[in-house]
């Protein structure tokens, strides 16, 4: 299930950025696999916590738990991080057991 979400527009020299939203696990079984979030701006990771809740339906409830994580690039980062353009995020579940 592919989605899209776009900002409504603005001054026309900005230029829009892609990222591409993965729900991994259980998240892309509920709220499907893989999103668009089309932006002007850069972003942290706790904008796009907020966006995405905003855009994908359901989905503000497990964003703005604590052990929801978000991974850039496969790398798991703070809020605080910056994303950019053509970077995936992906919105990790916690995982038990090992």
């Amino acid at each position: 299930m592919h989605g899209s979400v776009d900002l409504p527009d603005v001054e026309p020299d900005k230029v829009r950025m892609h990222i591409r939203i993965l729900f991994l696990g259980e998240f892309g079984v509920r709220y499907g696999r893989e999103h668009t979030l089309e932006c002007r701006e850069p972003l942290t990771v706790a904008d796009l916590r907020r966006r995405i809740g905003e855009q994908v339906e359901g989905a503000a409830a497990i964003l703005t738990r604590p052990d929801t994580r978000l991974v850039v690039d496969q790398t798991i980062v703070p809020d605080s991080a910056s994303v950019g353009p053509g970077q995936e995020v992906a919105v990790l579940p916690i995982y038990s057991g090992g």
